[in-house]
């Protein structure tokens, strides 16, 4: 069963779901429930809807009825008695109480595959990593499938050896289901796309050991940029907790986040995407200008060129053959001089970053098939038991 809340990280168990579907011995599940306000527990439910929407738009897997309104009770549990459970994101304080870590953990067995790619520097940033493998998701779950190196070595070291040895808890580093349906796209057409993803933190955050927004840094300059050539055009898709929490800070009233949709609405060459996915966003641009986020990893592979808004020394060095391949903008007269690079096509890092993604690439294969291999091959065993 996969529990889908936040919709646009669903592509983090996307293949795992698809092989569970096509193996005629899986019986699969999606159990929708609302998104939560940021950093509260505040249920959401006019996104509900949406949610249920987005899980009966999957092919295959039945749509559980997750909530009724009439009753105002959520769908237990116990009278499907699942197997295997998915996370959507590890924050389940965020979930609905009756899906709580602890009472999912006593019906079946819970597994986590990361809903984000983990690459800040582990040294100056230990709680990008200590916040989602908190204590209380290594006690609870029973499978954790790592995104990639830097976060398997962190879990290995700090969080799961203990509870592997003592539990028998599962830390498995066998790829990254994200990844599976990534392909180079450096023989597109050029379309002169510009994909922006600032980041959802208020400066205040950032002494909490987050990662900068440059949101306010670049707004009015890059959309001024935007309209004063006709090379580009620009996509936004900020973080989608980034306008809430904003409001949530004071940095941004209700109004001006409407009067700023509302600017972006009237421009031809600049729009906002808020869609479910984001891989439409992904797949049509040229260009990756982004503080930090998981997509700068998948950016990356697909062999475009990523500007990224910070400074090399806050990414992990365990891959750094992949973050030297990337731009590096720490102001706006840096970030224009490489999109003014980049459009006259002059793209120094092109050569390495293809050598890079071929091989991060090496080795790889479908991360989705094998994590559900792991799990039938647990089934079998513990039927044999």
């Amino acid at each position: 069963m996969f529990i889908v809340q936040r919709t646009e990280v669903f592509n983090s168990v996307r293949t795992v779901f698809e092989a569970a579907v096509a193996n005629d011995e899986c019986e699969v599940y999606l159990l929708p429930i609302p998104r939560c306000a940021n950093e509260y527990k505040e249920l959401l439910w006019d996104t509900y809807a949406s949610v249920v929407e987005f899980c009966q738009q999957l092919c295959g897997g039945k749509v559980i009825d997750t909530y009724d309104f009439e009753t105002e009770t959520y769908y237990d549990l116990t009278e499907l008695m699942p197997d295997y459970i998915f996370l959507n994101v590890p924050y389940t304080i965020q979930y609905p109480d009756v899906y709580s870590l602890e009472k999912l953990a006593l019906i079946a067995k819970v597994c986590y595959v990361p809903y984000g790619y983990a690459m800040p520097n582990e040294n100056k940033y230990p709680n990008l990593y200590a916040g989602p493998f908190y204590v209380g998701l290594t006690k609870y779950i029973s499978f954790l499938f790592a995104d990639g190196d830097v976060s398997y070595s962190y879990c290995k070291k700090n969080r799961m050896w203990l509870s592997e040895l003592l539990f028998g808890k599962r830390l498995y580093n066998i790829g990254y289901p994200r990844f599976d349906t990534i392909n180079a796209h450096e023989a597109r057409k050029m379309e002169n796309t510009i994909l922006w993803l600032p980041r959802w933190t208020a400066a205040k955050q950032i002494g909490d050991g987050n990662l900068a927004s440059h949101f306010f840094n670049y707004s009015d300059s890059l959309l001024e940029y935007i309209n004063g050539q006709d090379y580009y055009r620009l996509v936004i898709r900020p973080h989608p907790l980034m306008f809430e929490n904003y409001i949530e800070y004071g940095l941004m009233s209700e109004k001006d986040v409407l009067t700023y949709k509302e600017n972006i609405e009237k421009n031809e060459k600049i729009s906002l995407d808020e869609k479910f996915s984001y891989d439409d966003a992904l797949n049509t641009a040229d260009v990756l200008v982004a503080d930090y986020s998981s997509t700068l990893i998948e950016f990356f592979l697909m062999g475009k060129p990523v500007i990224y808004c910070g400074k090399k020394e806050e990414l992990s060095t365990q891959i750094a053959y992949v973050t030297k391949t990337f731009y590096y903008a720490n102001g706006w007269d840096q970030l224009k001089k490489i999109l003014d690079n980049l459009k006259d096509g002059i793209d120094p890092l092109k050569e390495k970053r293809r050598m890079a993604v071929k091989k991060f690439r090496e080795g790889t294969k479908n991360a989705g098939e094998e994590i559900l291999n792991v799990l039938i091959k647990n089934y079998v065993n513990s039927k044999e038991k």
